[in-house]
Formats: structure tokens, C-alpha cells, sequence
């Protein structure tokens, strides 16, 4: 039996997410087990093992006599989610550099960055918005440090929650792009600890802009 529940709650706990994500959920929106259960034809059990896995994430918050809603976070909250990210991505781009890089995933990475900027030109912002998630997680991925992998994504889930919320993708979109260039340009000089600094100003940076503005999304990211 343990073995059927596990797939469930992880299918269920992944969709969620999604929705939280592209904010098809918004934020105070109750989530009801019943009717969860119903939709997902399953019964109550898995339900309540994804509820409880989003809760320690941070996506959700039980309240008594309420039950189970999708959280709100504050421009505060938002601050704190991005300076940890920071810290924790501009480690990986550091352990990245010091490898040193193989040529093909600098080619990679350079694919990567090139596929962002088609996104930009065609305005195509919720392309970007995956390509994003890809760049990122591919530095994360090359650090060689499975825990900081691990704790890079836990917390950059819920950035992206928050990121998806906001509309100050396509007004600072430049910005970011020339933030990774300059990732790049300074993992091919092998200069790893400016490249580490780089990106760790970078999600500051964001982490400045979307606290200072966030709105509803003015478009969807693709499921």
C-alpha cells in the first residue's frame, strides 16, 4: 500500500506547486481536502501527505477552524527568500568555477543564455521564465555539491512562486540578461569567486525588484 501512495502524493504535491507557481492558486485561497480528493480521485491520505509537504515549504499555511490556505508572503519574506538564494547560488557559480568547467557545459550554459535572449526578442516571457529556471538550476546542478543542489532548489521553488506573482520580468528583463553575461564572461576568464559575487548580486537584485512591486501576473508561465 505504502508503495501506490508515495507516487500519488508526489503527483499531487508537484501539481500544486505548479498552480501555486503559475498562479492559477492565488495567495488566501482555500484548499479543501474533500474537495481535492475529489479531483484528484484519490482518497483523503495523499492528499493530506502533499498538504503537509507544501506546508514545510512554505506554500501553504493550516489555520484553525479554516483549514488548509495557499500562504501570502510579504515584501519582507520576499527579501529574506532572496537573500538566502543568493547566498546559496553564488556558492554553486564559485564551486562551478573552481572545477574548473568542462568546454561543453560552458557551451551549455552559453546555449542556454543564447535561447533566453530569442526568448526576449519575442517577448515571449514565459519561455524566459523556464529558460530561466533552466540556467540557474544548471549552475546549481555542475557545483558538484549534491546538499547545496538539494537546498538550492527548496528554496528557489519558492522564489519562483513569488516571481510568477510579479511583473517586473519584462521591465527588467535586460537587466537580468546582462547579469548572466557576466556570469559567463567571468567563468571562462576563470575568475570563480567574481563569478560567485556576480550572481549573488544578481538575485539581490531581483529579490530588490519583485518585493518592491509585486502585482498580478501579466502573463502565464507554460505549464
Amino acid at each position: 500500500m505504502a508503495k501506490k501512495s508515495r507516487p500519488l502524493r508526489e503527483k499531487i504535491y508537484n501539481k500544486l506547486i505548479e498552480e501555486i507557481v503559475t498562479g492559477q492558486l492565488n495567495p488566501g485561497e482555500r484548499l479543501s481536502e474533500g474537495s481535492l480528493a475529489g479531483r484528484f480521485h484519490v482518497s483523503r491520505t495523499p492528499i493530506r501527505e502533499a498538504l503537509l509537504q507544501l506546508e514545510k515549504l512554505g506554500y501553504v499555511v493550516h489555520q484553525k477552524n479554516v483549514g488548509t490556505i495557499v500562504k501570502k508572503v510579504s515584501p519582507e519574506g520576499v527579501r529574506e527568500i532572496f537573500e538566502v538564494v543568493a547566498s546559496l547560488e553564488g556558492m554553486a557559480v564559485e564551486l562551478f568555477g573552481k572545477l574548473p568547467p568542462a568546454p561543453e557545459d560552458m557551451q551549455e550554459l552559453i546555449q542556454l543564455q543564447q535561447e533566453l535572449r530569442q526568448d526576449t526578442l519575442n517577448h515571449d516571457f514565459a519561455s524566459y521564465y523556464e529558460g530561466n529556471r533552466k540556467f540557474h538550476d544548471f549552475l546549481a546542478r555542475k557545483s558538484g555539491n549534491r546538499t547545496l543542489l538539494d537546498l538550492t532548489r527548496t528554496h528557489r521553488d519558492s522564489i519562483y512562486r513569488i516571481v510568477a506573482r510579479g511583473s517586473t520580468l519584462p521591465l527588467h528583463i535586460q537587466d537580468y540578461l546582462t547579469g548572466h553575461d557576466a556570469i559567463i564572461e567571468a567563468l571562462q576568464k576563470g575568475e570563480s569567486q567574481k563569478a560567485g559575487t556576480i550572481m549573488k548580486d544578481h538575485v539581490l537584485k531581483a529579490g530588490e525588484l519583485i518585493s518592491g512591486a509585486m502585482a498580478p501576473l501579466p502573463w502565464r508561465p507554460s505549464s
